[in-house]
């Protein structure tokens, strides 16, 4: 019997999902505190409710699917928003993007040829995730009336913070298809022996 504590991370997605259409609205309107406040909760809950699944087993099967899915739609709709307000290039938010497309049609592929996969993260792409919540709240602190804060933050993007988090996107993606690309011709040589 699970206690009613066990479902506070699957609570604290689900509130990280709500928060995604309100993220999306302020950046969108310009109001880049609000965005940044609600976006760093955001993230926090992200540490929070992974931390109290792995530490009291508190892992259930649509908190495995659900979180992965709120983190993607949180960082899908922050990149769109922060580039159709012109503060984020549009090159950055298609590689970052257009990663996931890839990743998306590769394991249609998979799943196609060989079956069900199960994607496990990996350390490129942990660090890929990572990197493009600290590019987007250092987006968001060049747009805030900080003046000490938003002149460093813009330093930052400026100065090659696009650059790391678009090097670990392509590195992540390299990653995974080599990973799944290597298991999955494994197991298809593996059936074909087994004939």
């Amino acid at each position: 019997m699970r206690s009613y504590f066990s479902y506070l991370p699957n609570a604290l997605t689900a509130i990280r999902l709500m928060l995604v259409p309100p993220i999306g609205f302020y950046i969108a309107q310009g109001w880049f505190e609000l965005a940044l406040a609600l976006f760093l909760f955001a993230a926090v809950s992200d540490l929070v409710d992974g931390w109290l699944a792995r530490r009291f087993a508190w892992e259930s099967n649509l908190g495995r699917v659900l979180d992965p899915a709120a983190d993607k739609l949180l960082l899908v709709v922050a990149l769109a928003t922060l580039t159709l307000a012109g503060v984020l290039p549009l090159m950055a938010t298609l590689a970052l993007v257009g990663r996931d497309l890839v990743l998306l049609c590769a394991a249609a592929i998979y799943r196609y040829l060989i079956g069900y996969l199960t994607p496990a993260p990996t350390f490129f792409g942990k660090s890929c995730s990572a990197a493009i919540m600290v590019l987007i709240v250092v987006v968001l602190l060049t747009h805030i009336q900080i003046p000490l804060l938003s002149e460093l933050a813009r330093w930052s993007v400026e100065f090659g913070l696009v650059l790391i988090v678009v090097t670990l996107s392509l590195a992540s993606l390299v990653e995974y298809l080599w990973n799944y690309g290597t298991h999955g011709i494994a197991l298809l040589k593996a059936r074909r022996d087994a004939r």
